[in-house]
Protein backbone atom coordinates (compact mmCIF):
# COMPACT_ATOMS: atom_id res chain seq x y z
CA UNK A 1 0.00 0.00 0.00
CA UNK A 2 1.26 3.34 -0.83
CA UNK A 3 -0.11 7.05 0.49
CA UNK A 4 -1.44 9.52 -2.17
CA UNK A 5 0.28 12.65 -1.68
CA UNK A 6 -2.59 15.20 -3.35
CA UNK A 7 -5.37 17.18 -2.31
CA UNK A 8 -8.56 16.08 -2.17
CA UNK A 9 -9.17 17.65 -5.92
CA UNK A 10 -6.13 15.59 -7.50
CA UNK A 11 -3.42 17.44 -8.66
CA UNK A 12 -5.44 18.20 -12.02
CA UNK A 13 -7.94 19.92 -10.02
CA UNK A 14 -10.09 17.64 -11.38
CA UNK A 15 -9.57 13.76 -9.20
CA UNK A 16 -7.80 12.61 -12.63
CA UNK A 17 -4.24 13.06 -11.91
CA UNK A 18 -3.13 12.09 -8.29
CA UNK A 19 0.85 11.28 -7.03
CA UNK A 20 1.71 9.05 -4.45
CA UNK A 21 4.70 9.31 -2.38
CA UNK A 22 7.25 6.35 -3.13
CA UNK A 23 10.60 5.33 -1.87
CA UNK A 24 12.79 2.42 -3.70
CA UNK A 25 13.19 -0.65 -1.25
CA UNK A 26 16.59 -1.71 -2.43
CA UNK A 27 17.15 -3.71 0.73
CA UNK A 28 19.54 -6.84 2.23
CA UNK A 29 17.52 -9.54 3.92
CA UNK A 30 19.24 -9.69 7.49
CA UNK A 31 19.84 -13.29 7.48
CA UNK A 32 20.77 -14.14 4.36
CA UNK A 33 22.65 -11.07 2.94
CA UNK A 34 20.88 -11.33 0.07
CA UNK A 35 19.67 -8.08 -1.72
CA UNK A 36 16.11 -7.59 -2.55
CA UNK A 37 13.92 -5.34 -4.13
CA UNK A 38 10.87 -4.37 -3.23
CA UNK A 39 8.27 -5.52 -6.00
CA UNK A 40 5.70 -2.33 -6.08
CA UNK A 41 7.98 0.56 -4.97
CA UNK A 42 10.16 -0.38 -7.70
CA UNK A 43 7.55 -0.69 -10.24
CA UNK A 44 5.86 2.69 -9.51
CA UNK A 45 9.76 4.16 -9.11
CA UNK A 46 10.09 2.88 -12.28
CA UNK A 47 7.07 4.81 -13.94
CA UNK A 48 7.73 7.98 -15.70
CA UNK A 49 5.35 11.36 -15.25
CA UNK A 50 2.34 10.72 -17.02
CA UNK A 51 2.09 7.21 -17.30
CA UNK A 52 -1.09 5.26 -16.10
CA UNK A 53 -1.28 3.14 -13.48
CA UNK A 54 -4.27 1.13 -12.15
CA UNK A 55 -5.14 2.01 -8.80
CA UNK A 56 -8.16 0.70 -6.25
CA UNK A 57 -9.09 1.90 -2.84
CA UNK A 58 -9.15 3.17 -0.25
CA UNK A 59 -8.27 0.36 1.24
CA UNK A 60 -8.31 -0.28 5.26
CA UNK A 61 -9.06 2.55 7.50
CA UNK A 62 -9.15 6.81 5.96
CA UNK A 63 -7.31 9.00 6.69
CA UNK A 64 -8.64 11.92 6.08
CA UNK A 65 -8.81 15.49 7.75
CA UNK A 66 -12.17 15.73 9.24
CA UNK A 67 -15.44 17.22 8.82
CA UNK A 68 -15.10 20.79 9.02
CA UNK A 69 -11.17 20.73 8.38
CA UNK A 70 -10.74 24.66 9.22
CA UNK A 71 -12.27 24.70 12.72
CA UNK A 72 -9.11 22.63 13.86
CA UNK A 73 -5.54 23.32 14.56
CA UNK A 74 -3.38 20.79 13.42
CA UNK A 75 -0.36 19.20 14.04
CA UNK A 76 1.21 17.00 11.89
CA UNK A 77 4.47 14.54 12.52
CA UNK A 78 6.46 12.76 9.70
CA UNK A 79 9.43 11.10 8.92
CA UNK A 80 10.50 10.11 5.03
CA UNK A 81 7.61 9.27 3.11
CA UNK A 82 5.16 9.12 5.78
CA UNK A 83 5.01 12.69 4.58
CA UNK A 84 2.90 11.76 1.57
CA UNK A 85 -1.03 12.19 3.07
CA UNK A 86 0.10 15.49 5.18
CA UNK A 87 0.88 16.91 1.85
CA UNK A 88 -2.47 16.98 0.57
CA UNK A 89 -4.11 17.28 3.59
CA UNK A 90 -2.29 20.59 3.62
CA UNK A 91 -3.37 21.69 0.00
CA UNK A 92 -6.55 21.06 1.24
CA UNK A 93 -6.22 23.33 3.83
CA UNK A 94 -4.85 25.99 2.02
CA UNK A 95 -7.43 25.90 -0.89
CA UNK A 96 -9.90 26.62 2.44
CA UNK A 97 -8.10 29.30 3.50
CA UNK A 98 -7.66 28.09 7.04
CA UNK A 99 -6.74 30.44 9.57
CA UNK A 100 -6.17 28.27 12.34
CA UNK A 101 -2.56 27.09 13.20
CA UNK A 102 -1.06 24.17 11.16
CA UNK A 103 2.18 23.02 11.99
CA UNK A 104 4.35 20.21 9.48
CA UNK A 105 6.97 18.61 11.49
CA UNK A 106 9.16 16.31 9.37
CA UNK A 107 12.29 13.96 9.95
CA UNK A 108 14.95 12.54 7.40
CA UNK A 109 18.35 11.65 8.11
CA UNK A 110 19.79 14.31 5.67
CA UNK A 111 19.20 17.90 3.97
CA UNK A 112 18.83 16.17 0.69
CA UNK A 113 16.01 13.94 2.05
CA UNK A 114 13.83 17.16 2.56
CA UNK A 115 10.74 15.82 0.81
CA UNK A 116 7.93 18.60 -0.81
CA UNK A 117 10.43 21.17 0.30
CA UNK A 118 9.26 23.12 -2.96
CA UNK A 119 6.10 23.68 -1.46
CA UNK A 120 6.19 23.53 2.08
CA UNK A 121 9.39 26.29 2.57
CA UNK A 122 7.71 29.03 0.36
CA UNK A 123 4.25 28.09 2.33
CA UNK A 124 5.42 28.61 5.63
CA UNK A 125 7.14 32.30 4.80
CA UNK A 126 3.94 33.13 3.17
CA UNK A 127 1.29 31.66 4.96
CA UNK A 128 1.22 33.38 8.72
CA UNK A 129 -0.73 30.25 10.08
CA UNK A 130 1.67 27.34 8.62
CA UNK A 131 5.11 26.13 10.45
CA UNK A 132 7.09 23.71 8.57
CA UNK A 133 9.51 22.17 11.13
CA UNK A 134 12.51 19.78 9.60
CA UNK A 135 14.32 17.39 11.75
CA UNK A 136 17.59 16.22 10.16
CA UNK A 137 19.25 13.38 11.69
CA UNK A 138 22.20 12.62 10.62
CA UNK A 139 24.33 16.09 10.28
CA UNK A 140 24.47 18.17 12.81
CA UNK A 141 23.76 17.12 16.56
CA UNK A 142 21.40 19.57 18.95
CA UNK A 143 23.21 21.29 21.59
CA UNK A 144 23.00 18.52 24.11
CA UNK A 145 24.89 16.10 21.19
CA UNK A 146 21.67 13.81 20.76
CA UNK A 147 20.24 13.86 17.01
CA UNK A 148 17.52 15.84 15.62
CA UNK A 149 14.86 13.69 15.48
CA UNK A 150 10.88 14.92 15.31
CA UNK A 151 9.75 14.38 18.74
CA UNK A 152 12.49 17.15 19.86
CA UNK A 153 10.91 19.73 17.83
CA UNK A 154 8.87 20.11 20.52
CA UNK A 155 11.35 21.02 23.36
CA UNK A 156 13.54 22.97 20.92
CA UNK A 157 10.53 24.81 19.37
CA UNK A 158 8.57 25.32 22.28
CA UNK A 159 7.09 28.60 22.42
CA UNK A 160 5.46 27.95 18.81
CA UNK A 161 4.05 24.50 19.94
CA UNK A 162 3.17 25.01 23.13
CA UNK A 163 0.67 27.57 22.52
CA UNK A 164 -0.89 25.55 19.85
CA UNK A 165 -1.22 21.92 21.79
CA UNK A 166 -2.82 24.24 24.40
CA UNK A 167 -5.99 25.27 22.08
CA UNK A 168 -8.87 23.26 21.61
Amino acid sequence: LYSVSSPTRGEDGAGKLISTTVKRVIDEHWETQELYTGVCSNYLSSRKPGMTVKMTGPSGKRFILPENPTDYNYLFFAAGTGIAPFRGMIMDLMEQNSKNDIAMIFGCPYRTDVLYREYFEPLAQSVENFHFLKSISREEPRQDGTKYYVQYQLIDNRALLEPLLKKD
